[in-house]
């Protein structure tokens, strides 16, 4: 299929509302468009200096070491559980070019109506960085047990004084209710922040080809329920944004499509250094991804951002992924511990780093359309796990 042709799907819904949908004419109706993926949030933040410098051109070191680096190859496979989809019968489709700014917004409202059929009280998080605690009990002394980022999801299940009981992905606990907003606002707040249209993979792994073909070559393997922006669709394959712009096609047979928000994440508290980091590195949840950026406010790039926050504890780091991944000492998923970094290859050359927050989470500044946020720590395939403070 020509990428002129490519298909955007037209859904009817029993209640007449017509919901815009870029997904593949093979997938069921019901199969969850509409899914709603996890992130975290709000706390105050220290402007750091804001300085751009260009990336490190690339080390010439040899093939035995991980480098930072543009091909795409092949990587440790791990098990591919694929599954089909059955063709809908209510389903038409219609080209790019009539697809109209009201349509879009006809769909993004379709999946905000399925979110809150089953909620009690819509409340959308407002705060424009960092993360809003989840706790265990009303007031600032409870145990914080979760936490959210902006335009994040929540069920409010009751109201008492400055504080809401809320059910958000697998939290539930009391926020401060001053940074949610309710009633129409929070459903314009939602609706807004449904800027991308993304594919939530739907088996336990996927493979992420350099080329929409079966016989490309694989860079990667995309975990289980994570979600990815949208670059093209090109009907039985889409590109997608994977981190720090690089970007690979999926089958459309595998994931599903839609606008969704993000809900609340476990969080333990623990008392000492290693969250002392975590809790400064979430701080600038929401700030942008700039490649060559050392400027925790005003944009960094992932190797930048585990440089200035390790830098504000007295841990020098270099500002090249490569070289961080050799500057410290080397464990495995088990001795993992939060504020430890993961790093992520492509071609058997190191091109990303995030840092482990706990409950198998990790913080990064991911790409130019996501900015500094949070994912599972396996979104994709790790290679190296490092301990730079012990």
């Amino acid at each position: 299929m020509s990428r002129s042709g490519r298909k955007w799907t037209v859904l009817l819904l029993a209640a007449g509302l017509i919901l815009l949908t870029a997904v593949p004419a093979h997938a069921t109706a019901g199969s969850g468009l509409f899914q709603w993926g996890s992130r975290e949030e709000s706390a105050a933040q220290e402007p750091e200096p804001e300085s751009a410098a260009a990336e490190p051109a690339e080390s010439t070191d040899s093939a035995a070491e991980a480098q930072e680096g543009e091909s795409g190859a092949e990587v440790t496979p791990r098990s591919e559980d694929l599954r089909e989809t059955e063709a809908g019968d209510d389903l038409q489709t219609m080209t790019d070019e009539e697809v109209t700014e009201e349509q879009k917004r006809l769909a993004k409202e379709g999946s905000l109506e399925k979110l809150t059929e089953s909620f009690h009280k819509l409340g959308i998080v407002q705060i424009d960085s960092g993360y809003l605690n989840v706790r265990e009990k009303r007031g600032k002394k409870g145990k914080v047990i979760g936490k959210m980022v902006g335009n994040d999801v929540c069920d409010i299940l009751k109201k008492k004084g400055k504080w809401y009981y809320i059910e958000s992905g697998p939290v539930k606990g009391w926020v401060a209710k001053k940074y949610i907003l309710t009633g129409d606002e929070a459903k314009e707040a939602a609706i807004n922040a449904m800027q991308n249209l993304k594919v939530t993979i739907e088996t336990e792994t996927l493979n992420v080809r350099t080329e929409p073909s079966e016989n490309a070559e694989i860079w990667d393997m995309l975990d289980q329920s994570e979600k990815y922006d949208v670059i093209e669709s090109l009907g039985d394959w889409i590109q997608i944004e994977v981190d720090n712009d690089s970007t690979g096609y999926v089958s459309a047979n595998y994931v599903t499509l839609g606008y969704s928000l993000g809900r609340a994440i476990e969080y333990e508290e623990q008392d000492n250094q290693r969250q002392e980091i975590v809790d400064y590195a979430m701080q600038y949840i929401g700030n942008p991804y700039v490649w060559g950026g050392e400027s925790l406010t005003g944009g960094c790039d992932c190797s930048g951002f585990t440089m200035l926050v390790y830098r504000h504890f007295g841990v020098s780091l270099t500002h090249y992924s490569v070289d961080q991944s050799r500057e410290g000492t080397r464990v495995t998923e088990d001795e993992m511990q939060p504020g430890d970094l993961i790093f992520y290859a492509k071609g058997g050359t190191i091109n990303h780093v995030t840092m482990y927050i706990g409950n198998g989470k990790c913080v990064g500044a991911q790409s130019r359309r996501a900015g500094i946020q949070v994912r599972s720590w396996n979104y994709r395939t790790p290679v190296r796990i490092v301990n730079v403070l012990d």
